[in-house]
């Protein structure tokens, strides 16, 4: 890398980064609760699966 290329870092880029990361997570993290919470109301939901739908709503909130 050239000093000229680290002179023109944008330091707006890392929060604009960090923000999507989160909404990525939290799309992907709401998906999964969703879908988790769909098979348990599907009727023949096992154990398993309602405390992974507990774990995911857990960790959602």
């Amino acid at each position: 890398m050239t000093s000229g290329v680290l002179g023109e870092r944008d330091p707006g880029l890392q929060p604009e980064r960090t923000r999507l990361a989160w909404r990525r997570t939290t799309l992907a993290s709401t998906v999964v609760a969703v879908l988790a919470g769909k098979a348990g109301l599907a009727g023949g939901a096992s154990a398993g699966v309602l405390a992974a739908g507990a774990v995911c709503c857990a960790g959602w909130v």
